[in-house]
């Protein structure tokens, strides 16, 4: 019963997912006309696969939504002369007291339209933020907005709880 719950609540993030997640975005009807660069993935070492606390629906919203928010950021605020770029940045994060372990997913993007935590916190609906905000929310998770390093200028950072698999040895 232990490991059919894990499959249900544990979810396996490699880069095949993450770029199935971003080609379903891009091939909205909304996006259809918009030139769309390739997702730029950056992982840190060692933090791809990934396996968070999550199951897949609400993954799969939080990351289409927020991809959503970043590329129609980018087609209302950057220059039309030039294809959208969006990149994802991921990382394992420790918390030094509490040594429990989140995977940090930042969606960068290069647009100049401010977006503020407050915003963010705020679930602004009009944005589509509002599910996400949620979702984040009921698992455990974290949402937040940083400055990125040029050429990308900020990231909205979700951070999900890292699957122990030590637990997993616990109940074997």
């Amino acid at each position: 019963v232990r490991a059919l719950l894990d499959q249900l609540r544990v979810l396996r993030v490699d880069q095949a997912l993450l770029e199935t997640l971003f080609s379903r975005t891009c091939n909205e009807p909304a996006f259809a006309d918009a030139d769309v660069a390739p997702l730029e993935i950056d992982a840190a070492e060692g933090a791809l696969p990934a396996a968070v606390v999550v199951p897949r629906y609400a993954f799969d919203d939080i990351l289409h939504n927020l991809l959503r928010n970043g590329i129609q950021s980018s087609l209302a605020h950057c220059p039309p002369d030039a294809p959208v770029r969006i990149g994802l940045g991921v990382a394992v994060e420790v918390d030094l007291i509490t040594g429990l372990a989140r995977v940090a997913l930042r969606i960068r993007d290069r647009s100049p339209q401010r977006l503020t935590p407050e915003m963010l916190r705020g679930r602004y609906i009009e944005e589509g933020l509002g599910l996400t905000a949620d979702l984040v929310s009921r698992h455990e998770g974290t949402l937040d907005v940083e400055e990125a390093a040029p050429p990308w200028q900020k990231a909205v950072v979700v951070k999900l709880p890292q699957h122990d698999e030590d637990d997993d040895e616990e109940w074997a």
